[in-house]
């Protein structure tokens, strides 16, 4: 998260405004008293000489700090932003770092002050957490193998137990049921190797020129067929993608995870919209169900791994891993796009839009 643009000259700012206003009110009480409270300090009345000389003194002392307040607040504003100069530039660096993706490292110069300290035990703890950080995803990845070996191993063994249990129905459906099981279990540990390899920047993204508009109306026609075993229509309302620099394979199977999500949620005789277009300097993916929507409150959270939101009146749903949208907010930030889900303006039904710049 970036710094609140200009908050170090805001505060400058707070406290000088606050200068001004105690200053001022200071110097009109100590005028007050010296020219309608002298009494305290001289235990009676003045004659007139001495009350015009205090006037005088009062006045004088009045425009002599008045002009010193004047300078003062320039002076003070120069001065401060001075003083805090090196901690800008620092919060700088940090933002700096905070937008790169490959080193996270801030950048010191040849400063040997205590910010530059900060600098340097902020720089250790970043190449700890990239240790760390890559330890993880090498063991995830090697875990992830291993586990995906295993149950390719334990599918080949069910398909050579189906031909002795065909005799008996219960046999049958057992193995039908573990065939399934390891099935979505190989599906999450595909989904868990991508984020992985996702994660730790050795994913090969294949991008080329793609004509959209081809593509999305291929997507579309297979995903009618696909949907209409589930009495849904899905339609291309709008396919004037373009010709965009996309990895084709990755879109495919950003597409299918969207219409996965879509569907599993669609009620019969219901409609998924597919819209692609171009304009403002981006591209636009956007599929749109009539289904019950999401609570505002998990607009972001449906992109984080493994989170499920549960439908009351969906009965159909399959009990997923929670992985499918989150591998197309990857997916979008692959191509340097973003993904987000809002309900739709009736009320009913999730829009989910894919927004990705578009490359030269």
């Amino acid at each position: 998260m970036a710094f609140p643009a200009g908050s170090l000259d805001r505060l400058i700012a707070k406290r000088l405004a606050i200068t001004v206003v105690v200053t001022p009110f200071i110097v009109l009480l100590g005028c007050g008293v010296l020219l309608h409270g002298t009494w305290i300090f001289q235990g009676g009345d003045l004659n007139t000489l001495q009350r015009s000389l205090l006037k005088d003194y009062a006045l004088a002392s009045g425009i002599v700090l008045f002009a010193s307040l004047l300078c003062s607040v320039p002076l003070g504003w120069l001065g401060s932003r001075m003083l805090l100069r090196p901690l800008r530039e620092f919060r700088e660096a940090v933002e700096a770092a905070h937008r790169r993706t490959d080193d996270k490292r801030i950048e010191l110069g040849d400063t040997q002050d205590d910010i530059a300290a900060i600098g340097i035990v902020l720089n250790q703890t970043f190449e700890r957490v990239e240790s760390l950080s890559a330890q993880a995803h090498t063991l995830t990845e090697a875990s992830a193998r291993e586990i995906k070996e295993s149950l390719t191993d334990m599918q080949q063994i069910v398909e050579r137990l189906r031909p002795a249990a065909s005799a008996k129905r219960e046999a049958v459906t057992a193995i039908s049921d573990l065939s399934a099981a390891i099935g979505r279990l190989q599906r999450m540990i595909d989904g868990v190797l991508f984020l992985a390899k996702a994660d730790s920047g050795t994913l090969l993204v294949n991008l080329k020129p793609t004509d959209l508009s081809a593509l999305v109306d291929e997507l579309v026609r297979d995903a009618a067929n696909l949907a209409a075993q589930h009495g849904v229509r899905v339609v291309a309302a709008k396919s004037a993608g373009g010709v965009q620099v996309v990895d084709e394979v990755l879109l495919r199977q950003l597409f299918l995870n969207l219409l996965s999500n879509a569907l599993a949620v669609s009620p019969r005789e219901s409609t998924i919209t597919v819209e692609c277009f171009a304009g403002n300097g981006r591209w636009q993916l956007v599929m749109t169900d009539e289904g019950p929507g999401l609570p505002v409150d998990q607009h972001y959270r449906v992109f984080e791994p493994f989170v499920r939101h549960r439908h009351s009146d969906v009965s159909t749903a399959p009990a997923g891993a929670g992985l499918g949208l989150t591998l197309c907010e990857r997916i979008a930030t692959l191509h340097g796009g973003t993904i987000r889900a809002r309900n739709h303006s009736s009320g009913r039904g999730l829009r989910v839009t894919v927004a990705v710049p578009i490359q030269s």
